[in-house]
């Protein structure tokens, strides 16, 4: 007997979705609507409840919301009378009073010219004012603010100086003290303050040696404490190491306190002070960072804050690493990074109660109980006249509400978490469900149904049929989901008319064509009643062969019209260009006669002439066309017929302009501002430089954004591939282009040059599948990569642009003719053949033209660890696969693409 390795094959196209499970405990994430940005950060932040709460962001001014974080409104701007104010620090005692500091001028934010180091309002931010007596004189800025109780208030700054004062107030915020911490040889900056009570507290900041840049001083970190309630100072504690200061403190009980420490030189791990007698001693501790779990960087460490005595969290101010926000669970004996992109570079933590607090940084973090459905009401069968009840089990971050529905509409004073129904009839049969919120937002669970047992129930659906869109040809199939005591019965109607034979659950329209688009509903029955679908509509896909026109509608102005939207931007002038919808492209005989498009049915010859440039302005210009409601995702194909049209190499600067994933709303003009989407540019003849940055003969193109012109993607700046361009320059000298396009000679007119796309039809298509983006002409992927950008879906983009002042030739013009959308259906990966050849095993895949595939292997199913075995892109045909045997170990190999 031949003994043979064994080998099992498996494929797999998509990532397996699993159902999420509900978090139990307090997370970390973002408030969604915060005011976004990472320059300037939030400095500082105070919320009085879980509701209402104000942010200091630097020069990006004071915002509040009143709705837990659903929502953010400015309260003050930054700038108020061409003077502007670094909102550091800010305090509330109540829902209306409140105080915010100043960084103030001369420190390191160099766009401050705002003297007020304070800002006081009494009606919860609606007007702030500058609070008399402030600045004190000497002192610079106002770092931060604690409020402790209604009367009294403390303030303390500023960071580097040149002056430390403590701030306070004890009747209110009405009248203010001042001591000042520098001519008491005890403090050269301070960054925060915290009072146990109206006597005992600290500030943290820097000792009296003066700040420099890039460590030019010696200064060191240092912590005072006063007994008396800022009458008299006592410094508690010193670095030993220079160019650092503290913080922010952490006062989880009235012993143990934390206090991070900021070091501006080198470091080698991060270092915060320890008291655990409430603050009479403190204990450096320095945790490298090379005991830090997965690795760490240096950061600026700044926030600090603690739940309790042992677990606490820590961020700071970096550009850099998700990494920089920590977690302790044993008193900062050790520390593990948690961080994400709601946890960058913070700078303040604040605890409203253990589950519950909030934290500024590059936006406002939240830490809460998420709101989730742990346990949905499940279906339920009982006797005509007994009673039912529904319960649902849900959590979240603050008091639940409850709103029970039945089919879909909302029952009157069911408002807890369970729902009863006493002496169940017919008429309470139906769907059940529940809406839970708190002051996150709100869920809605999965429907439960109320069944009666022994009693028909009429049919009540569970899923209505879906509005499709298809590529002519394709098949369409609609479903409709019911309940309802059996038998149910289906009838499938079209434009109100019923089918014959459709009467299933699913209704399938095969080899769709013109005739068969429209409404498509179903109608569910049984013995107790019936029930009517919402309408499902088939629709194509977009197209324009622009055939419709009787006579040619000439434009030459931007507007909306025909079904485009139109745009132009030129260097100077007026409106200079014409699109003429319906043109007769068989009347052109310079320099040759234009036969029809190759996809025109019937030799039509009417399509869609752009230009531009064309009077004495002699200015550089694009228009741009957007197809109106042509709103495309996912997998999808733009396709087109090109024809670029021109008197003379000489003469010619002009570009055909096509793509997708645009808003619709800008004129995309190479080389200008603003740009969108992904699109791509072709020149007839051959007058654009290789090595350009701007402008190639074929040429591929992102949006660079409001400010940006489009960004020239070549092979110096992207990743091409997995089908690597058909031209590395994207000239027409490339030798790829020379052979799809070669050298034609035209009678009376002479030879043009190759690689050059003028003067033929061109079959053009843009494709979007997945993140795959690939331009084709003419059967040949001209350029392919992959989308990591923000334009994923939009619009659809035809246009002309001529990036030279100089007046083109009235020979020189774009035709584009059946334009269409096409949807992308990818066919799932099949094994072909599977065979053992030698000592190799071997099988075949079909692949799609232009995709790419990832074949894997592993040794086991268990707990697979996947190694790749080659990427390759597929052509449309099947492909092979010849693979060693191992002798040991059984094999398992996977097909997979984007």
């Amino acid at each position: 007997m031949l003994s043979r390795p064994v080998v099992t094959i498996l494929f797999a196209l998509a990532a397996v979705a699993t159902a999420p499970l509900a978090a139990q405990t307090p997370v970390w994430s973002q408030f969604p609507n915060a005011p976004s940005g990472t320059s300037p950060r939030f400095d500082d932040l105070s919320f009085i409840n879980e509701s209402t709460g104000w942010v200091a962001r630097a020069t990006g001014g004071i915002w509040k919301t009143t709705n837990g974080g659903n929502s953010f409104t400015l309260s003050r701007s930054s700038t108020v009378s061409n003077l502007t104010a670094h909102f550091r620090s800010i305090g509330f005692v109540s829902e209306s009073r409140g105080w915010a500091g100043n960084l103030g001028p001369g420190s390191y934010d160099g766009s401050v010219t705002d003297t007020n180091l304070m800002y006081e309002t009494f009606d919860g931010g609606s007007n702030w004012t500058a609070k008399a007596g402030f600045p004190v004189s000497g002192s610079n800025g106002l770092c931060a603010i604690h409020a402790l109780d209604s009367q009294n208030i403390f303030g303390a700054g500023r960071v580097r100086g040149p002056n430390a004062y403590f701030f306070k107030s004890t009747d209110g915020g009405t009248n203010w003290s001042a001591t000042n911490l520098t001519a008491a040889g005890l403090m050269g900056g301070l960054m925060d303050v915290y009072f146990k009570d109206p006597t005992n507290g600290f500030v943290v900041g820097m000792d009296n040696n003066t700040f420099a840049e890039f460590c030019g001083s010696v200064y060191h970190g240092a912590i005072a404490r006063t007994t008396n309630g800022g009458a008299t100072w006592q410094v508690v504690a010193t670095t030993t190491n220079s160019c650092c200061y503290f913080w922010k403190m952490s006062w989880p009980s009235p012993n143990i306190g934390y206090v991070s420490l900021q070091q501006n030189g080198a470091m080698i791990g991060h270092t915060y002070y320890k008291t655990v007698d409430g603050g009479a001693t403190w204990t450096p501790y320095v945790i490298p960072f090379s005991s830090i779990a997965g690795g760490m960087s240096s950061f600026y460490w700044q926030g600090v804050a603690f739940v309790n005595d042992n677990e606490g969290w820590a961020g700071g101010d970096s550009a850099s690493g998700l990494n920089n926000f920590l977690r302790t669970t044993n008193g900062g004996a050790s520390w593990t990074p948690i961080g994400s992109a709601d946890t960058l570079r913070i700078n303040r933590i604040r605890f409203l109660r253990p589950d519950y607090a909030v934290a500024s940084g590059a936006r406002v973090a939240v830490y809460r109980v998420p709101l989730a459905i742990t346990a949905p009401p499940t279906n339920t069968t009982v006797a005509l006249g007994s009673n039912a009840t529904f319960t649902v089990t849900a959590q979240g971050s603050t008091t639940l509400a409850y709103q029970w529905r039945f089919n879909v509409t909302n029952v009157a004073g069911a408002n807890t978490s369970s729902f009863s129904l006493a002496n169940v009839q017919l008429t309470n049969a139906g769907n059940y469900d529940v809406i839970v919120g708190d002051i996150s937002g709100s869920l809605t669970s999965a429907v439960a149904t109320l069944t009666l047992s022994g009693f028909p129930v009429a049919p009540t659906l569970t899923a209505q049929p879906q509005s499709q869109t298809v590529n002519p040809g394709a098949d369409a199939t609609f479903t409709v989901g019911a309940t309802g005591t059996a038998p149910l019965s289906w009838q499938w109607r079209f434009n109100g008319t019923n089918l014959s034979s459709a009467t299933n659950s699913t209704y399938t329209r095969t080899n769709v064509q013109p005739a068969d688009l429209g409404n498509y509903s179903a109608i569910v029955t049984n013995v107790a009643g019936s029930v009517t679908s919402a309408v499902a509509v088939l629709t194509f896909p977009f197209s324009d062969d622009f055939d419709s026109y009787g006579s040619p509608s000439i434009v030459t102005t931007a507007t909306t019209t025909n079904g485009y939207k139109i745009f132009f931007r030129a260097a100077s002038g007026g409106m200079d260009f014409k699109a003429v919808f319906g043109f007769n492209y068989a009347t052109v005989t310079y320099p040759t006669i234009i036969p029809p498009a190759p996809h025109s049915l019937g030799g039509t010859t009417k399509g869609l002439y752009l230009t531009v440039n064309k009077d004495t302005t002699a200015a550089a210009a694009a228009v741009n066309l957007y197809p109106v409601g042509q709103f495309n995702a996912g997998n999808f194909a733009l396709k087109f017929d090109l024809w670029i049209n021109y008197r003379d190499p000489l003469t010619s600067t002009e570009h055909a302009l096509f793509g997708i994933n645009h808003s619709g709303n800008v004129t995309n003009r190479i080389g200008q501002t603003p740009s969108d989407g992904l699109f791509f540019a072709v020149e007839g003849e051959a007058d654009s430089s290789p090595t350009s940055t701007t402008l190639r003969d074929f040429s591929v193109f992102r949006g660079g954004g409001t400010g940006a012109i489009p960004f020239l993607m070549t092979t110096n700046n992207t990743t091409f591939g997995p089908t690597p361009p058909l031209a590395p320059q994207f000239d027409n000298g490339n030798p790829g282009l020379m052979s799809l396009f070669p050298a034609q000679t035209i009678p009376g007119y002479g030879t043009t040059t190759g690689g050059t796309a003028g003067l033929r039809w061109l079959s053009g298509e843009v494709r979007q599948v997945n993140n795959l983006i690939t331009w084709i002409l003419n059967g040949a992927a001209i350029a392919q990569y992959t989308n990591i950008f923000a334009y994923t879906n939009g619009q659809l983009l035809i246009g002309y642009n001529d990036n030279i002042n100089s007046t083109g030739d009235s020979n020189n013009f774009a035709i584009f003719d059946n334009l269409r959308v096409e949807k992308i259906v990818l066919a799932p990966v099949t094994m072909l053949a599977p065979r053992v050849i030698g000592n190799n095993f071997s099988f075949d895949f079909a692949t799609e033209p232009y995709e790419s595939y990832t074949v894997q292997w592993a040794t086991n199913l268990t707990s697979p660890s996947w190694v790749n075995f080659t990427n390759l892109a597929g052509n449309g045909n099947p492909n092979t696969m010849l693979v060693p045997l191992l002798n040991s170990a059984p094999q398992y190999f996977r097909v997979s693409r984007p």
